[in-house]
């Protein structure tokens, strides 16, 4: 099914996203109840086949949330060692936590996590990029946190398969 997925985001100019969620597998199974063993397998599978095949717009990429209490900077320096020991051109997107569903109890990223975690995939990797949801823009915990309306850059796209128009938000330090 991965080389399936790999076959049509190569040919149709699309990519594969990889929510690597913790490079210690017991933190994995905490947030997941998942082995995350294929996870890593099925990643470097991807890259094996096609990263190399397409120039432009990698066919292969990586996020990881960055879950207060279990995702820290030494979670995320270990996986950008992992994709740096493929590629350190692969792109790796560190998402923002937001208290929602099931975990609501856990508070939002704290500014000084996102930091480091950055700080620390910087070292290994060229493409590192901090994300947050677009309709979290407007949130009080971002002033609380001590970013400006400003500190969120937009971006727009269209989706490959139907032309709708995509925003995400990349944050600038």
């Amino acid at each position: 099914m991965v080389r399936i997925a790999g076959d049509l985001a190569y040919r149709s100019g699309g990519n594969i996203k990889f929510d690597l969620k913790a490079f210690n597998n017991a933190i994995h199974l905490a947030l997941t109840v998942m082995d995350n063993k294929r996870v890593f397998e099925n990643f470097e599978l991807i890259y094996n086949e096609y990263f190399k095949k397409r120039k432009g717009i990698p066919v292969l990429g990586a996020t990881t949330l960055l879950v207060p209490h279990y995702v820290d900077a030494e979670e995320v320096e270990n996986i950008a060692k992992f994709i740096a020991s493929l590629n350190e051109e692969i792109p790796y997107n560190l998402l923002i936590f937001h208290p929602v569903f099931m975990m609501n109890d856990i508070p939002i990223t704290p500014r000084k996590q996102i930091e480091e975690c950055y700080n620390v995939a910087k070292k290994h990797l060229k493409y590192v990029n901090i994300k947050q949801y677009a309709f979290n823009r407007l949130s009080p915990f971002f002033s609380f946190l001590g970013f400006k309306r400003n500190s969120f850059k937009d971006f727009f796209m269209k989706c490959f398969v139907c032309s709708f128009p995509l925003l995400f938000q990349l944050l600038q330090l």
